[in-house]
């Protein structure tokens, strides 16, 4: 009633004509009964991480125009609520709002304003490859699809206990939630300082029993790394993990498999907040079923879910590409978001020329290729991932895939540093417990398995900084990375870089000097360890 007070409002409007109650929450159970008053309400919730920049909240305000912002405690990035007229309705305040309510005229029954598989779930906001937030409408239609196909496909045990521990901004809550919630079975809240800490995360499962798990590649890769310690707990309860959000690579598949061997079934997961976080899947119960359906050494993203369809098409979505052939990925279904908040980007949601059939009509651009291969669809990276260095085009998932083949490093991530700019650079950044691991070791190894133009700077990192929503954060890597160079860049006449004068004779040893400095100081080439030489080649 409280909500409805604020939704119902004469001075409230909304860009889409949707009732939008804006939420800013720590993971409790008083966050999940906010969602379940906010849809009882008839209104949509807008995650907003408490983490999130002040300026990203304040865009996010002023874009999707919510009625209110529920809050519990004090968050200190709400400071701009006011200059967009949005009010904040702290959730322990709430009782003040209702001194007049006793509770005796409440019904269980008592819903607001009236649903329909249209009306709008959620409102989730995503960067994506523009850096700038925009909002996923997420409807309620959508949202059953998704789940109806998961209670169908991977039913819950009778007595299994389920988890909630990603972000709410992150589109894999709604199945964390409400899967288990709306069959009746225990949910676990899992603090966000626990997702971030292994020993604890893991800790917290094996406490609970909890039966299934969602997570990201680099999220397993760290707990199979700590569950193949042997003091640590080997998760038996934990029958289903499910694998999304990040390209899932076939040694990480290998692994599960050496360290789980009770009975595990572990899936791929592919989609996006647009195809209500997933449209395809594959699923593998033990080794030999994982190396039976890898194909050409990959890990399929396998075919649609329930009510959903894939197209792979030219760049032009006028053609669909033969089978074996890369293609764009474009979803179709009732998996599909309802648009983005205030019409932007609407050249990603197109009309589908492919099919006349009710439900399929709107297709959802990836940005994504795949090839269809045997039946089951091959994820062969992003079209931003397909980019051109110095004249030649690279796959930045093949230069990852290289990297992290490489025996003692443990993670790695490849970006390109100011794309298309004359001082583009290709970065490899990884992580190693191995003490024994040497840069020029790697260097070498890398220059074994990739051409020359394809050999990326390496930049080792302790760990690699994260999202809310668990997936590695591109932009902070790529100021790292700015940081390093500026500071090579920025050294003085007189300071000494990393030079090798080996084979140089004495005569220009003076002007090889004067050329390896120039070169370093301008290509910020003297990091982690380089040594620059007259042997370099030009793409190192």
């Amino acid at each position: 009633r409280c909500i409805l007070r604020h939704i119902t409002s004469d001075s409230y409007s909304n860009p889409d004509g949707d009732r939008v109650v804006a939420v800013c929450m720590a993971p409790t159970p008083t966050l999940v009964t906010a969602l379940l008053a906010i849809h009882k309400a008839g209104a949509a919730y807008l995650p907003l991480d408490v983490g999130f920049p002040a300026t990203r909240v304040n865009h996010i305000l002023a874009d999707s125009r919510p009625a209110l912002v529920l809050a519990y405690g004090k968050p200190s990035n709400l400071e701009g609520a006011a200059e967009n007229n949005v009010p904040v309705l702290h959730f322990e305040n709430i009782a003040k709002e209702l001194e007049n309510e006793n509770g005796e005229n409440l019904l269980v029954d008592e819903v607001g304003f009236k649903l329909s598989g249209e009306t709008i779930a959620t409102i989730l906001y995503t960067s994506g490859s523009t850096g700038i937030p925009k909002g996923v409408r997420v409807s309620h239609r959508a949202a059953l699809n998704r789940l109806t196909w998961q209670w169908q496909s991977f039913p819950y045990q009778k007595d299994e206990v389920c988890c909630f521990k990603t972000a709410l901004t992150f589109v894999d809550h709604v199945s964390e939630i409400f899967g288990s919630l709306l069959t009746g079975h225990k949910l676990v809240v899992i603090p966000k300082t626990m997702t971030v800490a292994v020993d604890e995360l893991v800790s917290v499962l094996v406490r609970e029993r909890v039966g299934r798990l969602v997570l990201v590649p680099s999220l397993l890769r760290s707990i199979l790394l700590y569950c193949r310690s042997p003091a640590a707990p080997k998760l038996p309860q934990l029958k289903l993990w499910i694998c999304s959000g990040e390209v899932f690579p076939p040694d990480l598949l290998q692994t599960f498999f050496e360290t789980f061997t009770n009975g595990q079934t572990i899936c791929n997961f592919y989609g996006s907040t647009e195809v209500m976080g997933d449209v395809t899947f594959i699923q593998f119960r033990n080794a030999h079923d994982a190396r039976s359906k890898l194909v050409q050494g990959k890990i399929p993203i396998g075919s649609p879910i329930g009510n959903c369809r894939i197209y792979l098409t030219d760049n032009a979505c006028s053609a669909l590409v033969p089978p074996g052939q890369m293609g764009e990925v474009l979803a179709a279904g009732l998996n599909n978001a309802s648009g983005y908040v205030g019409g932007a980007q609407p050249d990603k949601f197109i009309n589908n020329i492919h099919s006349n059939d009710p439900g399929y009509g709107t297709l959802y651009r990836t940005g994504d290729y795949a090839r269809a291969v045997d039946g089951v669809l091959v994820y062969e990276g992003r079209t931003d991932s397909q980019v051109k260095v110095r004249g030649h085009r690279i796959d930045l998932n093949e230069v990852q895939a290289a990297v992290q083949k490489v025996q003692g490093v443990d993670k790695c991530y490849v970006l390109v540093y100011k794309p298309g700019e004359i001082n583009q650079a290709l970065v490899a950044f990884y992580t190693s417990q191995d003490e024994e691991l040497q840069p020029e070791y790697l260097k070498v190894q890398v220059s074994l398995l990739l051409a020359t133009y394809m050999q990326p700077q390496l930049i080792s990192v302790p760990d690699f900084p994260l999202l809310v929503n668990g997936k590695v954060d591109r932009q902070q890597l790529l100021r790292m990375y700015e940081k390093i160079s500026e500071q090579s860049q920025s050294q003085g006449p007189g300071s000494k870089l990393s030079i090798d004068l080996t084979g140089v004779q004495n005569n220009q040893r003076e002007t090889a000097e004067v050329l390896l400095t120039t070169v370093g100081r301008v290509l910020g080439y003297a990091l982690q360890g380089n040594k620059l030489s007259m042997n370099n080649g030009f793409f190192q």
